[in-house]
Parts: structure tokens; sequence; C-alpha cells
């Protein structure tokens, strides 16, 4: 049990223990002065303002610009660092503190990445062209080693459609493309590469995206039916695969999202409804339509990005080029099946939501700007990563090209966005002025 003791209790035991000793002979203790506490002069309330952490560019590849690209980035918030792969099959990881390559290294051949390891792995699977077999791997992000492990050579001539990795440590799950003579496929995989025959189970369709819900003992598969014009979504247990539920979208979402927190899939459709379905039952839990009619000329963004604190989304509209109102966000509860529209006068692409709510936006102009989530009012404008593109003495003055985000990651409240680039490289062997390369963007949302 817990005591809690007071000032006053403390003064009245110190008198008892003077009088204690003085009756035993003792000099006489002198009770303490209190001296009063300074008044604290109270400090104003910090204006809530996002704030630039760290923005670096970087060329990932010298070889020559007209034969290498960067194809898969993964950045990982948590453990501070980003991989980046070139068509050369080399990943360099890089560390979002320090903005440079720390390690790199040869992978067998093309991946599909899974990213979520609570080890701080990258945990992929791909094709080894030299033999045409598939294998699977994990490049520790701390040191940049790699361990790889060929896969039976039953799935010999087989692709791999989607990836995700077991958050509690338990390896992969992997979803085949159709094949000559094989249906798509589901199958877990151990830690070691070993495929349990007993644990692999046949897809309606062909996945687009896997993810592992641990806390509901669930592998969700995300595909494209056979006619290619819906979706279905089947649920499995994550131990033994077996089928637990299946759903049908009428249409194939243009994005989705899932939510670890509630174990929620979002799903957008191209009409711009919003469906949650459960990872524990597969059923839809809410369904939120657009509040008014889309606007002539008007597009959808396939942009849809998740508050999970909050168990708010956004999706986005671009304007057309007659209308002056630019960017139309709806702001979607499907708690109290709401939806707001929010105004902005440009257009761009959403982006995350922070950790204090406020959604960050990819605007037309190639600036990073910070929005209101109740107005869609623009309360701060970033620093251009574009800048960071003008070669000087790495590129003889070149300016670089940027493109839209590649990844984003998040953990907490930092936010670490990777933009596809051509970066000012100055190559002495191919005489190039630029390499394919990446911006990354590191973000914390400061109150």
């Amino acid at each position: 049990m817990r005591r809690h003791f007071t000032i006053g209790s403390i003064i009245v035991g110190l008198a008892s223990l003077a009088i204690l000793l003085s009756g035993c002979g003792g000099k006489s203790a002198a009770a303490p002065r209190l001296r009063p506490r300074p008044t604290a002069t109270p400090r104003p309330t910090a204006t809530p303002r996002p704030m630039l952490v760290r923005s670096r560019a970087l060329a990932v590849s010298t070889a020559s610009a007209a034969s290498s690209s960067t194809t898969v980035v993964v950045a990982n918030a948590r453990a501070g660092r980003a991989v980046v792969l070139g068509d050369d099959h080399v990943a360099d990881v890089v560390s979002l503190d320090r903005g440079a390559v720390v390690a790199d290294a040869a992978l067998p051949g093309d991946v599909k990445i899974g990213r979520d390891d609570p080890r701080d792995r990258m945990v992929f699977a791909g094709i080894d062209p030299t033999v045409g077999s598939p294998y699977m791997g994990s490049l520790d992000l701390a040191s940049g080693t790699v361990m790889t492990h060929t896969l039976p050579s039953t799935m010999q001539g087989v692709d791999i459609a989607a990836v995700a990795a077991d958050p509690s440590g338990g390896g992969l799950y992997l979803a085949t493309k159709p094949s000559p003579g094989l249906a798509p496929e589901l199958m877990g995989v151990s830690s070691h590469g070993t495929v349990n025959r007993a644990r692999i189970r046949a897809l309606a369709g062909i996945a687009s995206a896997l993810y592992v819900d641990a806390r509901h003992d669930r592998v969700v598969s995300i595909e494209t039916n056979s006619t290619g014009v819906g979706a279905v979504i089947e649920g499995f247990a994550k131990d033994g695969l077996s089928l637990r539920w299946t759903a049908t979208l009428g249409y194939v979402p243009d994005d989705y999202v899932f939510d670890p927190v509630r174990g929620d899939v979002w799903c957008l459709a191209h009409g711009g409804r919003v469906q949650l379905l459960s990872t524990s039952t597969g059923r839809v839990v809410s369904t939120v339509d657009p509040s008014y009619a889309k606007p002539s000329g008007w597009s959808q963004n396939s942009d849809l990005v998740v508050d999970m604190t909050r168990g708010i989304g956004y999706v986005s509209w671009a304007s057309a080029s007659s209308d002056t109102n630019g960017m139309k966000i709806d702001r979607i509860d499907p708690a109290a099946r709401t939806r707001m529209t929010l105004k902005r006068a440009s257009g761009g692409q959403l982006v995350a939501v922070m950790g204090t709510g406020r959604v960050l936006a990819w605007d037309v102009s190639q600036v990073l700007v910070m929005l209101d989530p109740r107005t869609g009012r623009t309360m701060k404008t970033l620093a251009s990563p574009a800048a960071l593109l003008v070669g000087g003495g790495k590129g003889g003055g070149t300016q670089g090209q940027l493109s839209g985000p590649l990844d984003v990651a998040q953990d907490g409240e930092r936010v670490v966005l990777v933009f596809a680039a051509t970066v000012p490289f100055q190559n002495t062997i191919s005489g190039d002025n630029t390499a394919p390369g990446v911006v990354i963007v590191t973000l914390r949302d400061v109150v």
C-alpha cells in the first residue's frame, strides 16, 4: 500500500522526534524553517507550429542516368532509416538523422517489400533472375546485413503479387500471381524460408495488397476479381491460413489504408464512397458517401489519408482548369457517418495526417503545406524540397527534377517523405551531370 506524506505531517513528525530526543537527554532538534516557494511566472501557451527538421538530397546511384533508376523506396521512421533500391539491385540504407548513406548491400534480384517488422528489419521477397526462382530475405537497417533464403523449387517461374510481414516476428506471407497451370495463392513462409505446404491457400483473385492484423489474428488479402471490375477481400487466420470470411465490393478501390489501431481497412471508391471493413469479421462497419454532387470536370485524387489516432479520413478532388476553387477535401468521420467539405485555393495531393491532427499536403507549386483539419486553411508553408536540387559543386550547377512522394512513413510525431528525383551528380565515368536519386524530408509537428 502506498503512503502519502504531506508537509504538515512531516513537521508534526519532526516535532515529535525532537520531544523524544529531549526526553532521552539528547539535544533538542530545531524545527526546520520552511521557505516560501517562489511564484513561477506563467509561460505563454506555445503556438502549434510544424517544423522542418531535416531535408537532404541524395544520389543513390553512380551508374549512368540513362540506364539506372530508383525503383523501390521504403522508409522506417521508428528506426530512423530509409532503404532505396535501384535497378542495379543494390540497397542503400540512408540515415534519416545524418542524411547520408550508412550501408549498402547487394540483393539477388527484384524485390517486393514487406515493411512491418518489430526488429527494425526490411523483410522482402523477390525473383532471382539468374535462376528464375523466388527468394526471401531480410535487411538489417542498422548494419546493412542481408540474409536470403531460396524458396522451394516447386515455386520456380511463379511471380509474387504482394508481401506482408508478421509484426510478431514470425516471417512472411506471400501472395502469388497466376501462372500457367497455377491459380493465385497465399502462403506463409517461416523466418528461415521454409514453406509449409499445409499453409498454402488458393485466392479468389489477384492480390494487390496484404495486411497482417496481429490484434485479430488475421491476414487480409485485397484482390481484384476475375472480371477486373470489382474487388474481393479475404480474411485468413494468421496461424494455419484457414479462410474466415470473404467480402465483395462492386468496385476496385482507388486506394486503401489499413488501420492497425482499430483493425479496419479503409477503401476508397472512384466515385468518392468510403467504406470501412472490419478485419475481424469482414463486415462493412461504415459507409460514407459524398454529401454533394461531383462538380463538372472535377476528378478524384487517389490520396486517402487517415488520422488513426482520431479515426478521421481525408480524400481530395482536383478542380477543372476553368474552376478557381482549386481543391476540395472531404473530411470523413465514419463513426458519426458525416462528411465535411473543406476548400483550398490551389490543388495538390494529400500526404499524411500529423500527430496533432493537421493535414500535410504536397501543393501543385511543389511545396509542402500544413492544413487546418477543420477548415482546409493553409496554416504553414514549408520550404520546397526542390530547392535542394541545385547542383553546385556536385552537378556543375545542374538543376535536378522532383516528382511526388514515393513513400510516406510515420512514427509518432515524425513523418518521413521520400521523393523520387533526378539529383545533380557529376559522374566522372559517363560524364553525366545527374543521377537517379531521392530527396528525403523529415518533418516533426511540434506543439
